[in-house]
């Protein structure tokens, strides 16, 4: 719409007679394109704000905390192998000691593992959720947007409708001699 809106406000053989009225037609058309024009990326930035956006700044957040919680595991993982090492080196006098502190990391991490494990999948579940409402919700934008662009260019119809042209008379119509 852009390009055909610098293109109307070409001024087109002067500014007498028809062509006054010609390039000031054109001029009032490019007026109204540049106006839906500016209406229609206006409602569409704003629906997709609204809703990609807030829906990347959640996943964000939420990937975070995922990974947060995964580092976590990981470390424990590190603390069971360090244990089972020292286990695996020390004198028997230790050796019932480290065992325990073994078994309880082993406990540890097998807990933290099932309550990863439960907070991932449901961590997913969430996110198709929440993807597909802001997908439905970015949908719904895109409706309005369309909507709001046909009602601009339906306002800019009924001000070309009313845009007065020149009357016309016989002696106008006549070639001068």
């Amino acid at each position: 719409m852009t390009h055909l809106a610098t293109n109307l406000n070409a001024s087109v053989g002067g500014h007498d007679g028809s062509n006054a009225f010609y390039n000031r037609i054109n001029s009032r058309f490019s007026t109204c394109l540049e106006a839906t024009e500016r209406k229609s990326i206006e409602a569409k930035v704003e629906s997709e704000a609204s809703s990609i956006g807030d829906y990347m700044t959640q996943w964000s957040a939420f990937v975070d905390a995922e990974t947060a919680m995964l580092h976590r595991r990981t470390g424990l993982f590190v603390e069971v192998e360090n244990a089972t090492k020292a286990l695996a080196k020390a004198k028997p006098a230790k050796a019932h000691a480290l065992r325990k502190v073994k078994e309880d990391k082993e406990i540890l991490l097998e807990q933290v593992s099932r309550t990863a494990e439960l907070e991932t999948r449901r961590f997913h579940h969430q996110r198709l959720a929440e993807l597909k409402l802001t997908m439905i919700k970015y949908a719904e934008g895109q409706l309005r947007v369309a909507q709001d662009s046909y009602k601009a260019l339906a306002e800019s119809t009924l001000k070309m409708r009313d845009f007065p042209l020149p009357s016309v008379t016989s002696k106008s119509l006549s070639k001068p001699e």
